[in-house]
Formats: structure tokens, sequence, C-alpha cells
């Protein structure tokens, strides 16, 4: 949920007022319900609502309510105003989306209320008047124009305001009876019950008006000195009270009022006087009223350029000078009102004003945040703003000056003057003191109120309130408090101010050799008792000394006076014996050791001070506005904090003044005390406390001033024969040097203390400024010596200048012979010459020289420096071809040694001579050191780097990889066979360049050419053989490190179906890598540059060397180590598509699947493999193989691809097929567009497409977005499509908006260009159409099927004829208002087509119903009465008697109503007994009964019985005999079951036989026997049973034959019993032998 929404929460919770008598997450659960959010957010967006409404109940502040809030779009209808709320909110431009920055001024919010005034009075201030202000484009309308309705505005809602305020402001007296026959009015006039009522009246009605009198008088006393109050209000109050009374008075003028006063006054009641007393009181009230209210009226113009947001300079420039003149012209002319008290009262209010101003300039000033003027609680803050709250802090004192000037001229004008506020004033006038009385225990706050007590607040004889204008404190009391606290701000801002100077001052104080760190006797100063000047005892009191009441006078000032010191102790007293305050970091009023930090930089003590009193401050006067708070709650915030703030500032300035003694004192350096001092003196204090420890400190500075002159003395006694030397300075300047600090250390404090008038005069200083002046005389003295010494040995040191220029040292080594002195000499002139001293004429001859003497040196340095290089550097093997060159210098220099001296004037020759013998040399030598360079180690650096095998990045074939390696082998063998030659060559060259040089010279060479050439050959030699031995162990090195980890042959992986082989395979390669070995050993033998010998020992080496051996072994191995089975192995993952059948699987799936959906995962699944085959890398690295994967990856790819767009292609034709038809629609829609209008039906018909347009601009996404989605799953898939339908589906919405254009131009050639054609066509046919209504409505009434008389079947073809000509007359209604519409002409109406609608849809309604029967009855007497659904045709039935019922009471009326209805009832009645027919008891004989009954006959097959049969039997007339049959088939039903029953039951009877003695199954069981006996004798009791049932008709001779059957079995059963039970007595005799 964003801020905009929150915006409007916080608008709801303001209005709404929610707070605790609401739950807890009330504005929660509003806000972020669904519907809520979906309001709010349709207000918000482009194009969206224009108006939001939210409504809910006040709140009840006395239970806890559930209140329940709702939000509209649109204004609910019946909305309750009454006990609820209704805000409102809109917008004018709804074209953009509303963000958080737009809202605020976007968004207009009110209020409607009950009262319609007050609902207007906010419409017309909330709404109206923003909307104007921040209108820009006025059209032509001038500035004037503008500000001239702005203010107009602005006056209607003030006059809509007074209204409001006074509608329902009204004193009601108790009406009189009323009674408007004026004889029998008369007559009961005279009669005591009427004068009783209208005793009982004027008691009532004086009551009243006392009442209302002593309230206005209350009102007036307790709003006297409000201060709350401005001139403005004192005006509503007037005009109200004016209001008031005029309603009392013409209640009392009504004819009712008249008569009962009249009454009274004929009949001479007790009462009568009284009413006279309080009429007068009354009417001296009300001109009172109209008076005050007349003179405050004339001075409203003056007034209320003080009540708008006016510039204080204005109100000191204009209004207050307009003010005093408007107050003296009507005191001119009368003094009633200063006389009065009443002008008092005015100014008081315009006092009032003044604040208020003042307040608002203060506290809306943009320069600075008034909530926060002492910074934020992690910055402190802005010196800027700051400065601009003193600024306007400085304008309300002018504006207070100005007032009390515009006071004191108008006193004097009047005649009066101020008076001391603490003394009763004379007056002539009767008055009584008002007495107040205020609960508040500050006692400052008692000493105010007791001033305004004593204050001339009078009760004037005519009962009225006012302010004598020499009542100073009332008049502008409140003013005056408030530029008092404006004050004592501007004077806490700059004590702040000098603070944080005083903290950059001394931030560096370390430097001054102090310790800038404060201790705990520091802080803790007071205990020590420490006294600083004359205040001591009347600042540093004991804690606990209770504070005296004078102090409670003073805290109140600004600033403590420095003269007033008895109440500066009182309050400092005050604000120590104050437990509660402290301050974090450094606590000011108790320096603990508990709560402060131990060596604090005294810097940073400032710093925590200041932070401190801007904590304490921000912790209490934080906002501008309490500091200002002189009336309310916060009134004594600030009096107690800066009486804190003052308390703090003295314990600081006390901690300074310890900190400073205990710094400054006499054992310091004197310079590093006055500095500090400097330091501290910039403070501004209203006391004298650290100005006292200052002076102190220099005092004790001066008398440790004179300790410091004895020590320099001494020290000067000490060091005076041998100075201390100063750095990079000869011996007498530093002499000088040391003598002038001397005199620095002297002069410097010395300057410092004399502008201390008060230091110098003291007798005590005499001595010490005699000591200074001796000490400055003697340091002069010393100065004078030492340069006078210095000027006598300059010419001695000049005698070194005849020295020779050179000179050897005992190792031949040679050097510049420069004496150091003389250099010494001239170091020594150039310093006194910088330290202003005169010097000799020989010393300035010699400074002229240094020039040249030191150019001579350096450049002597630099030749001697030169040759020692050059001999140094020369090669050894070319050392002898040199010699002569070498001698030849030796002899040039020896002048330099034996006879030149630095005063001759040939010394450039010998420079010119040695540097060229020098030069000659270097060249030499350069040459040969050239040619050794350029020719030989040029040659010979390059041999190492040759190499016989170089790794290359690409990989070859075996081939080319055995051919371009050999290649490089001969080419490398030739670059190096020519580098050796190269070598030969230039060190032959180097020889003879030097030789040849030599020969130049005139020097003759000592060994032959060839000699030399050989000599340096066999050197040089032995370095080419090594380096050869270098390149082969190189070269089989590389050749090994190549084969490590790295591809150097091609090859590929291919598919040879249905295997993947490798090509070539790994054996070919390590052939080729072991022909490349050979090739680089062979070029041993090949070295023309090697001896026999030299050819022998490098392959001896090479055999020798194990390095080299295992490279070659490695070499001839590598390619056998290679594994390239697991890159094959990636490619069997895809031998489906080889080795299956693909074809079977896709015609499997084709049958299977018929939707897109499956194959869309197809293709998506063969494009997965696809893109996974494409990832493998086409080439893969491994081991002396890069291996190649791109012929058996395309060939797979392929075979992918393939079934790819084979799947693909059944997607690609749904989605060809739902393209063609969606432009197909659009073309079709384009082409009705594109048809001509002939008539309004075509019109009509192009209006709607139009609409339907619209319609389907919301939906045309579900359309197009399938078709654009499954184009771009095939684009995804990489199918390959048809351009023309990509362009298709690229243009769909291109195309779709230019068919949007072609509607909206459509739409625009109705709307405007045809228009006054179709309204001139649409006037016709309108006319037309209105003569067919009529006579459709003529043809319907007399013809229609709601004729009488004629048949149903015949009322429904003419409903069908007239309902369709009906439909037709609609259709051109329709068409003809939908142009009347378009074209904004007020639509025709059509009663008589209306009324015939409604009727045919009763009509329609009717016979629906009855077609619904006639169809139900032809169904039902067609179906087979074996198909019959008795239980579904009884719904129907019911359901269609329900609808006849819901029928219209007009339908039922129709004769075609009631013979449906009777129809209906027809088959109510006849269902029940064609249920009882089709019960399953029915049987063919009881059809049989049926027709005999009902005298019919109908056959009773049931591929023939139908219920038309049936229903031709007028079942109804035979109800009760068919219910007899019925009856009588359920009991032959019951009596055949029984039947069906023993028949089942004894068709499956058994007999069960037991064995007897050994002879096996012969006997009956008899126990199973018995029971067999005892169910026949129940079944033969049911077929008795049933034989003497009257419906055992049918059955009776099957009942019979099955009694007899039972009854033969009972027979022989029992028979069989007993002769088994016989025979069983009888066996054993039987079975005797003997028988």
């Amino acid at each position: 949920m964003d801020d905009r929404v929150w915006w409007f929460a916080n608008k709801i919770q303001d209005v709404f007022k929610i707070g605790a008598y609401d739950s807890p997450t009330l504005l929660e659960d509003f806000i972020s319900d669904d519907k809520t959010s979906e309001v709010i957010n349709s207000f918000l967006r482009a194009n969206g609502k224009n108006r939001l409404f939210v409504h809910g109940p006040v709140s009840e502040r006395a239970s806890i309510s559930g209140r329940v809030l709702t939000i509209h779009n649109t204004l609910p209808e019946n909305v309750v105003l009454e006990g609820h709320i209704l805000l409102y909110f809109f917008r004018l431009c709804t074209s953009t989306r509303l963000d958080t920055e737009t809202i605020p001024t976007s968004v207009f919010s009110g209020v409607v209320k009950e009262s319609a005034v007050e609902s207007f009075t906010t419409y017309l201030s909330d709404v109206i008047t923003p909307i104007l202000k921040s209108t820009t484009d006025w059209g032509n309308c001038t500035n004037d124009q503008v500000t001239q309705l702005l203010a107009s505005i602005e006056k209607c809602v003030s006059s809509l305001t007074e209204t409001s305020s006074m509608s329902g402001v009204k004193v009601v007296l108790e009406p009189a009876p009323v009674n408007e026959d004026p004889i029998s009015r008369r007559l009961e006039s005279a009669t005591p019950q009427y004068i009783a009522e209208c005793e009982r009246l004027i008691i009532s009605w004086a009551s009243t008006i006392e009442s209302f009198l002593m309230e206005a008088f209350e009102e007036s006393r307790v709003h006297l000195l409000e201060s709350t109050t401005g001139p403005m209000v004192e005006i509503q109050r007037w005009k109200r009270r004016r209001h008031l009374l005029q309603s009392i008075i013409e209640q009392l003028k009504a004819k009712e009022s008249k008569a009962v006063i009249t009454t009274l006054i004929a009949n001479k009641t007790k009462h009568v006087k009284k009413w006279r007393s309080i009429d007068v009181s009354l009417t001296d009230a009300l001109n009172e009223a109209k008076d005050k209210h007349k003179y405050l009226e004339s001075m409203k113009r003056h007034l209320e350029p003080l009540c708008d947001e006016t510039k204080i300079s204005e109100v000191i420039k204009t209004c207050l000078p307009q003010l005093i003149m408007g107050v003296k012209q009507w005191e001119s002319a009368s003094r009633h009102y200063s006389k009065s008290g009443f002008l008092g009262v005015l100014l008081n209010r315009v006092t009032n004003q003044l604040v208020s101003l003042c307040r608002m300039v203060l506290l809306t000033n943009p320069e600075y945040n008034s909530e926060a003027i002492w910074g934020s609680e992690t910055s402190p803050p802005d010196k800027t703003e700051l400065d601009s709250v003193v600024a306007s802090l400085t304008e309300c004192l002018a504006l207070h000056k100005c007032y009390k000037d515009c006071l004191k001229t108008l006193r004097e004008m009047l005649g009066t003057r101020a008076i001391n506020t603490s003394k009763r004033a004379n007056s002539s006038i009767t008055r009584s003191e008002i007495e107040t009385e205020s609960r508040d225990s500050n006692l400052l706050d008692k000493k105010r109120d007791r001033r305004r007590t004593n204050s001339q607040i009078s009760l004037f004889m005519n009962n009225t309130l006012g302010i004598a204008m020499t009542d100073e404190i009332s008049i502008a009391g409140a003013l005056d408090r408030l530029i008092e606290r404006s004050k004592q701000l501007i004077d806490v801002i700059n004590v702040m101010h000098h603070l944080d100077m005083l903290s950059k001052a001394v931030a560096d104080i370390g430097i001054c050799g102090v310790s800038p760190h404060l201790t705990k006797e520091h802080l803790n100063c007071q205990e020590s008792g420490e006294s600083f000047g004359t205040i001591n005892d009347n600042v540093l009191l004991e804690e606990g000394e209770e504070c005296q009441a004078s102090a409670n006078a003073k805290m109140d000032a600004p600033k403590v006076e420095v003269e007033d010191v008895d109440d500066t102790a009182n309050v400092v007293n005050y604000c120590l014996s104050n437990e509660n305050t402290s301050i974090n970091t450094v606590d000011l009023f108790s320096f603990s050791q508990d709560t402060v930090e131990p060596d604090l930089h005294v810097s940073v003590f400032i710093k925590n001070v200041l932070k401190q009193l801007y904590a304490l401050f921000k912790e209490s006067c934080s906002s501008l506005d309490v500091v200002l708070s002189i009336d309310n709650k916060n009134k004594d915030v600030f009096v107690n904090t800066y009486a804190r703030f003052n308390n703090i500032l003295s314990r600081f300035e006390l901690v300074l003044c310890c900190y400073i003694k205990s710094v400054v004192h006499g054992e310091m350096p004197i310079r590093s005390g006055l500095e500090v001092i400097s330091k501290f003196s910039g403070w501004r204090s209203s006391k004298f406390v650290i100005k006292q420890a200052l002076l102190e400190a220099q005092m004790d500075l001066f008398t440790a001033y004179e300790d410091e002159l004895e020590n320099i003395k001494a020290m000067y006694e000490d060091n005076k024969d041998s100075p201390p030397r100063s750095p990079n300075a000869p011996a007498v300047a530093s002499a000088i040097i040391w003598i002038r600090q001397l005199v620095f250390k002297i002069e410097e404090p010395m300057k410092a203390f004399r502008e201390n008038k008060v230091l110098m005069n003291n007798k005590d200083s005499v001595c010490t400024i005699k000591l200074y002046n001796k000490l400055a005389s003697t340091f002069c003295k010393f100065e004078h010596l030492w340069v006078t010494s210095w000027s006598n040995k300059v010419d001695a040191v000049k005698s070194a200048l005849k020295a020779t220029l050179l000179v050897k040292d005992n190792n031949r080594n040679l050097h510049v012979n420069m004496d150091p002195k003389l250099l010494e000499l001239l170091q020594e002139i150039k310093w006194m010459i910088r330290l202003k001293i005169s010097v000799p004429d020989t010393a300035k001859d010699l400074i002229k020289q240094e020039t040249r003497i030191k150019t001579y040196t350096q450049k002597l340095e630099q030749n001697v420096k030169d040759m020692k290089s050059v001999v140094q550097s020369i090669p050894a093997p070319v050392k002898p071809v040199l010699s002569y060159q070498l001698h030849n210098l030796q002899g040039i220099i020896q002048p330099g040694l034996v006879t030149l001296t630095w005063a001759n004037v040939n010394i450039d020759g010998f420079l010119h001579r040695m540097t060229n013998a020098t030069n000659d040399l270097k060249t030499t030598h350069d040459i040969v050191q050239n040619i050794l360079a350029t020719q030989v180690e040029t040659h010979l650096s390059e041999i190492p780097t040759v190499a016989f095998f170089e790794g290359r990045e690409e990989c070859l074939s075996c081939e080319a990889f055995v051919e371009v390696h050999s290649k490089y082998v001969n080419n490398q063998y030739k670059n190096l066979s020519y580098l050796i030659k190269q070598v030969q060559a230039g060190l032959y060259n180097c020889v003879m360049s030097a030789i040849n040089a030599a020969n130049k010279s005139g020097f003759m060479k000592k060994t032959p050419d060839d000699e030399l050439v050989a000599l340096v050959l066999f050197e040089y030699h032995s370095r080419i053989k090594k380096y050869f031995y270098d390149i082969l162990k190189v070269s089989i090195n590389r050749l090994a490190k190549s084969l490590v980890d790295k591809a150097v042959f091609t090859s590929e992986i291919e598919l040879c179906v249905p295997k993947i082989v490798l090509s070539p395979p790994l054996k070919r390669m390590q052939e080729a890598i072991d022909d490349v070995l050979e090739v680089i050993l062979s070029v041993i033998d090949r070295s023309k540059w090697l001896a026999e010998e030299d050819i022998i020992s490098l392959h001896k080496s090479i055999d020798n060397d194990n390095d080299i051996q295992d490279d070659i072994a490695f070499i001839k191995s590598v390619a056998f180590k290679v594994n390239v089975v697991e890159e094959m192995n990636i490619f069997n993952w895809f031998e489906k598509y080889w080795r299956h059948d693909l074809h079977a699987e896709y015609r499997k799936f084709f049958e299977t699947n018929i939707d897109m959906p499956p194959y869309v995962k197809k293709v998506e699944e063969f494009h997965r493999e696809e893109d996974k085959i494409r990832k493998i890398a086409s080439v893969i690295s491994v081991g002396v193989t890069r291996v190649n994967t791109s012929p058996v990856k395309y060939s797979i790819s392929a075979m992918i691809r393939t079934w790819k767009y084979k799947y693909a292609s059944q997607l690609h034709v749904t989605a060809k097929r739902d393209l063609e038809c969606l432009v197909e629609d659009r073309e079709t829609i384009r082409k009705r567009l594109t048809i001509s209008i002939e008539n309004l039906s075509s019109l009509s018909e192009t209006l709607d497409l139009l609409s339907d347009l619209s319609d389907l601009e919301n939906t045309i996404d579900d359309k197009y977005l399938p078709v654009e989605t499954t184009y771009q799953q095939l684009t995804d898939f990489q199918v390959q499509l048809p351009r023309q339908e990509v362009q298709l589906v690229k243009h769909l919405r291109d195309e779709w908006a230019l068919l949007m254009n072609l509607a909206d131009s459509v739409r625009q050639t109705l709307m405007i260009e045809q228009k006054l054609q179709y309204e001139q066509e649409l006037t016709k046919q309108v006319q037309s159409f209105t003569v067919e209504v009529i006579q459709f409505r003529t043809s319907f009434e007399a013809q229609g099927p709601g004729v009488s008389n004629i048949s149903p079947h015949e009322a429904m073809d003419r409903l069908k004829k007239y309902w369709a000509t009906f439909e037709e007359y609609s259709n051109t209604r329709k068409t003809l208002q939908a142009v009347q519409k378009m074209y904004g002409i007020p639509l025709t109406s059509y009663p008589d087509l209306t009324k015939t609608g409604s009727e045919l849809a009763l009509l329609q309604t009717l016979y629906d119903l009855y077609q619904k029967y006639i169809d139900f009855d032809i169904n039902f007497k067609a179906t087979l009465w074996q198909d019959v659904n008795l239980d579904a045709t009884t719904e129907r039935v019911n359901n269609l008697y329900t609808e006849y019922n819901n029928l219209d009471a007009g339908i039922k009326a129709w004769n075609a109503s009631a013979t449906l209805l009777q129809n209906i009832e027809v088959y109510l009645e006849l269902l029940p007994v064609l249920v009882m027919l089709n019960s399953h008891q029915i049987r063919s004989r009881h059809w049989i009964q049926v027709m005999q009954v009902t005298s019919s006959n109908f056959q009773l097959e049931s591929s023939q019985m139908r219920l038309c049969h049936l229903l031709d039997c007028d079942l109804l007339q035979y109800q009760p005999e068919i219910r007899e049959i019925v009856n009588c088939a359920s009991k032959e039903q019951e009596l055949e079951i029984k039947l069906r029953g023993i028949e089942e039951e004894w068709s499956e009877q058994l007999l069960h036989f037991s064995p007897f003695k050994n002879r096996g199954l012969m006997t009956l069981n008899t126990k199973q026997t018995l029971g067999v006996l005892e169910l026949l004798e129940d079944s033969q009791a049911s077929l008795a049973s049933m034989l003497t049932s009257k419906h055992i008709g049918p059955l009776r001779d099957e009942a019979a034959i099955w009694a007899a059957k039972l009854l033969s079995i009972s027979e022989v059963i029992e028979q069989w019993l007993a002769v088994q039970r016989h025979w069983k007595h009888l066996e054993a005799v039987f079975s005797l032998p003997a028988t």
C-alpha cells in the first residue's frame, strides 16, 4: 500500500476523529479492504473516477463504538447526515495518474454538513477557493479582474460564515398568548386570570433578560484580558451581542408582547417598576452594543491588515500609524471610548493580534525549522538558520518599539501617561478592582499575577468593563512579555555563537606550550575556594542555600547585569540549589570525578558545554513555539531553562578562570602565556570574571618575565665566547643569529606588556624595565664585536687563490685543488649581506668572483670525473690499441698539476684542451663500444633466443604438423648460422675500427690486425658453443611441454552408423611427433661451424643429460596416453534417433493426442534436446588432440530438427486457422464500417457496431493473445514460419489500432459531418412512425388476441402475428431513439406502442403457458401406458398450476385463462386415478373390469395401449368403481404373494434320513420330520384362510390344489412315522436267529 492511500487515511482519521473510542484496527481494516482499495485506485488512476465519498457515523466519546465506514464513487442515495459525516474528495483533471507529489494539490476535499449554509460555506472555502487560486489560465481576464473575483468569493464566504454563526444564536422569550379577536381580548384583559398570566410572563421575561445581561457582563469580565482574543473577534462579539439584544427587542415589540405590557401598566401591578428598570437596562445595553459595534466597524479597515498575513515592516510602516491616526480622529471628536476604558480594551486586542503576528512570523519563517531551531538530535543547528531567527526576532523588537511609540503618542494626545503598575492610580471615576487568582506555584508567575491584580481594570458606572489608558501592563503587557522572551533568546544565540568561536580559538592552544586538558582541579574549583577578583563572594555560594525572594523577581530578566551583583548571586545560588540539573559529559552543576572525564581538552570542554546548552534547549525548548509561550502551560519552560543557562555560563566561566590560572603562571614561557591570554581575550562576558583572571595572569607573567631576563642574561654569559651554531650557517652568522634571537626573546613580551599601562606604571616594574634596557644594549655591542672580528680575516683567506688547479693523492688519483675556507668565506659574506650587515670592499670584490671560482671548480670536477669514467670503461681486448691516446691525455693535464693557479687567466684554454683529449678518447671508446653493442653483442644475444621448436596455438593435422615443424627447424637453423657469421664479422670490425682511430690520431699500432682478430674470436667461440647446446635442450623441452595437456593435432568424431569413431587414430599422431623430434636432433650433424670433435662432444652431452632423456622418453609415448572414450560416449545418449522407430512413435502419438498442449510439450522436448546437443562443445581438447565434434553434432541436430518440425507442424496448422479467423473477423468489421449508410436502420446498425467495438476493445487480448503466444512459441522453438503469417501476427495489434481509428473516424463523420442530414431524415421518419403506431394500436384493440369470443388457438395465432409486428415497430423505435440520443435530440415517446407491448407481453405470458399445456397434453396423450412417468407428470402439472397462479390478475380475467385453469384442474383430479391404475397390482383382468365399468373398449397390448384411450373413458366419472377395482387388486396380490410363498417353500422341501444301527440310512430323522409336520400345518392353515377370503376368486382353484397336495403329504408322513415307530419296536424280534 503506497503513500497515496495513506494520504486518504490521514484525511479520514482527521475528519472522523478516529481515536481511543474506536477499534484499534478500524482505519487499517477499512483502508486494506478490497472494495476500498478498488474504489481508491479507480480514483487515482488515469481516466478514472473524479469523485470519492466516505460516509460514517460520528464518534461517540462516552463508550467504545463499533463504527462502520463506507466508501463510494458516487453519492449514495438517501444519505443520512444527522449524526453522520459525509467526507468527499474530487479532482478536476482525470487524464493523468495521481502520484505522491501531485495528490495534495490536485485533490480537493470537504465535509457535507447537516446545515445547507454550512455545507455551502465549506464547499466555497475548502474547494472552490483553492481551485481558483491554483488556476493559472484565466483566458482574457486581467489580473485586477481575477483579484476582484477572488476577493468577492472570500467576502461571500465571510458573509456566509457570519450568517451561519448568527443563525442559531437567539434569546427566546416565553411566547405570549395569542387572541386575534380584539373584543374578546379586551374583555379578557380585565380578568384576574389573564393579569396573573401576564405577571408570570413579565417575571419570566425579566428573569431571561437579567440572565442574558449578567451572562454578557460575565463574558466581558472573563474575556477582558484574554490573551488569545484579537480585534476581529471583539468585533464579532459586539456584533453578536447587538444581534441578540435586537432579537429581544423585536420579540418585545410584537403585538402580543405589547398587549401583556400594556395590561400590566394599565392595572398598575407591582412588577411594572421592575420591568421599567429592566427595559432601561436593556435599552442601555443595546445602545452600548450599537455604539461600540459602530466604533469597531469604523476601525475595521485599520484592523483587518493586522489580521491578515502582513509583513512586520508593512505593519510598522503603514498599519500601526493608520490605526493610531484613526483612533486620534475618533478621540478628537469624543473622549468617551478612552475614558470608559473601551479604547484600552481595543488596544489590548491589538496587542494580542501583534503577538499573534510576531508568533506567526517567527514560527512560519521558511528560512529555518521552527520545530527544531536547535538542530536535530544528531546534528547541531545551522548558523545560517540561527542568524535568520535573530533577524526575525529583531523585526519583532522593531515592531515592539514602534507600537510603544505609537501608544506614547496616543497618550500624549489624550493627556495621560503610563503610571507605575505597582501603585494604585488615582482616578476620579468610581471603579472596583477585579482580583484574579492564580494557581501557578511558580514565583515569577505569582509576581506577574500580582502586577495584573494591581492594574487598572475597572468596572465603570454603566456596568461596562474597560481598561484605562494609563494601564501599561494590561494594554501592552502580552507584547512586552513576548519581546522580553525574544531578547532572552537573542542573548542565548549570541552566547552560543561566542562559545563556538572560543572553542575554535583554543583548539590549537597546545602549540603555546601549555596543557590543553582540563583536570579535576579545574572542574572542582568551587570547592577549592579559588578567588577571581571581587565577585568571588557574590558568585560562589554554598550548595543548599535557599533562594531569596528577590531572585524570583529577577529570573524573568533577559540577562543579569554586571552591576546587580546581589541579584546575580541569588540567581546563581538558586540554580546551584537545583539538584536535578546536570550536564552530560561535563556536568557544570556538580563537577565530581564520577561525572567528568579527566584530561579533557579545553576546546572539547567548550564544545561539550556548547552541546550541553544545545541539548538543554533541545530537551525542553526544541520548538520555537515553546520558547515563545508566555500564557499557556509551557510559559515557565523557557524561564527555567534560561535560568539554568545563566547558571551554566557562570560555572563555565569559573572553570575557564581556574584553567587560565593553572596554565598561565610564572613558570611557563612568557610568549606562550601571552598567546594563551590573547586566545581567551575574545570571550564576551556579562561579568568581569575572565577579564580579571586574564589581568592577574598577565601580572604573573610579567613577574616571571623578570626571571626570564635573568635567565637570558645567564645564558648570554655562558655562551658569549662560543655561541651555538645554526644549521647551514657559518660561525659568525650563527653568533649574530643567536644574539638576535636573545633580543627577540626579551623584546616580544615587552611589546605586549607595554600596552598594559597599569603594569608599566607599577613601581615594582622599574627594576625589570632597567634590566631589559641593560640587556638590549649589551646584545647590540656583542653583535658589533663579531662583525668587526670577521671583517679582519677576509684578507687572510683571499690568499688561497694562488694554489694550483689540480693535485694527486698518494694513490695517484686526480682531484681539484680548491681550499674549503675560501668557499666558507664566500658563504659568510652572503650571510652577512642577508643579515643586512655592512661588509668590507675586499669581501665585496671576492663575492663578485664567486661565480667564476665556482664555475671553474665545477668544470674541472666534471672533466676529471669524465676522464676517469672513460678510462675505466675501455674493454680489455682493445685496451692495448688505445694506449697512445691514454698517454696523450696524461700529458695534457700536467700543467694543471704544476703551473696553473686559480688566479691565472688562461684556465679556459687548459679546460678546452683537457676536454678535447677526453672527448677524443671517449669518441674512440664509443666507436668500439658501439660496434661491440650493435654488431657483436646484439647478434650474440639473439643466439639464445633461437629455438628449433615453437609451440603453436592452432592445431594441425598429422601431416601438417610434421611439415610445419620441419620447415621451422630449417628456418631456425639458417637463422642461427647467420647470427654466428654476423658475430664473427662484428668482432673483426671492432678491432679494425679501434686501430683506424689510433692511426688517425697519429699513433702507431702495436699488434697486426689478424692477431688481434684471432684473439677476440677465440674468446667468443666457447660462448657460441654453449648457446647452441642450450638451444637444443630448450627445443626438446619445449616440444615436451607443448604436448603436456595441450592439443596439437586436429581430429573429428564422426557418426558411422551404428558406431561413433575418431579420425585420425592416435597411432598416426604418435608417429608425427617422433618425426618432429628426429628433425630437431639432426641439426647437430648439419652444423658447419662446429668441428668434428665438437659434434661428438654434443652428442655425448645429450646422452648424458637426464633432463633431455626424460623429455625424449615422454615425447615418444605421449599420444598413446590420450583417452577420448568419455567424449565419444556423450553422443550415445542420442542413439535413439538412429536406433528406434520414431515413425511408429509419431503415428501412435498422433492417434492418441488431439489437443495442442501435448504437441507443445513434445516440441519443447525436442527443442531442449536440440539445445542440449548445441551446448556440447564443438571442440574438445583431449591430450595432444583437439577433437572436432561438429560432424556428429550436425548429424544428430538434423535428425532432432526433422522430428521437431514434424510435431510443430500441427501447432502451426491450428495457429494458422485461428489467425485466419481473426483476420477474417477484422476484415468483416472493416467492411461493415466502410459500407455507406443509406437509412436510419443502417445508421443504427453502424452505431451498434461501434458500441460492440468499444466492448470488444476490453476483450481483444483474450482473442489475440493465444495466437500471438502460439506463434511466439513456434519462433522460440526456431520453427520456420511463412513470412506472410509472421507479418500478420506482428501487425495484429497495429491493424486493430487502425480499425479503431477507422471506427473513430466513422463516429466523427456520423456525429458531426452528417448530423444535419440525419436529423432531417430522423424528423420525417419519427412523424411517419408515430402515425403507424397509432394505426397499429387501433388494429390491436379491434382484432388483437385480447378480443373476446375467440378460441385459444386463434388467439395464439393472432398473438404471433401481432407480436412479430410489435417487434418490427419496437426495433424501429429503438433505432429512432438511438439516433435521437446520439444527436442529443429529446427522445420521442410512443405510449401506444409501449402499452401495446405491455399487453402483448402479458398475453405472451398467458399463451406461452397455454402452449406449454397444449404441448404437455398432446405428448401425454400420445404416451404408451407402459412408458408413462406419472411422478414427473404430476410435478409438471403442479408447475403449470403454480405458473398460472403467478400470473397477473389482469390475465386471469381473460377467457383463455379460465379455459386453461379448467384443463389444468382436470389433470390435477385425473392424475391420482391414473396413479392408482398405474400400480403394479393391476392385471389384465382388472383392466377388463375397468372396461366393463366404463363401458369402453381398448387394446391391452403394451405397444397399443396409450393414455389417450384411458382419457377417453372419462375415468373421473367412475372414480369410486375404479378405486374399488384397485383395492381388490391389492388384496388379490397379497393372497397371490402368500400362495407363491407356500409354493416356493414346498417345492424345495427335503426329508432327512438317519442311520439305524449298522444298517445305514434307513429311518426318517424324527426331529426334522416333526419340524416339517409343523410347517405343513402352518401352510394348511394359511391355505384354509385364503380359501375363505372373498378376493380368492382368481386363485381359488390353484389354492385348492395346493391344499389337497399338502393334505396328502401330511397323511403320508404321519403313516410313515407310525410304521417306522412300530418297525423299530419289532425289528429286534425279527433280527433274532431263532425267529
